[in-house]
């Protein structure tokens, strides 16, 4: 897949120069290609959670 750089950086409203496109677009294709492998990985198993700490709220109910 072909990214546009320049319209990403127009969008995000960040200049940037012809070295900082060359290594934006090494990086972020990079990041693509890895959430690409993780798109592979069978996740039929794994419960959903919202965090993996298991760390639970310890707060008092809030009386008026």
């Amino acid at each position: 897949m072909k990214l546009d750089i320049k319209h990403i950086a127009k969008l995000a409203n960040l200049p940037i120069n012809q070295q900082e496109e060359k290594k934006l677009d090494k990086q972020l294709n990079e990041t693509l290609d890895y959430i690409e492998m993780l798109q592979e990985v069978n996740t039929d198993a794994v419960q959903p959670t919202a965090h993996v700490t298991g760390l639970e709220n310890v707060t008092r109910e809030d009386i008026a």
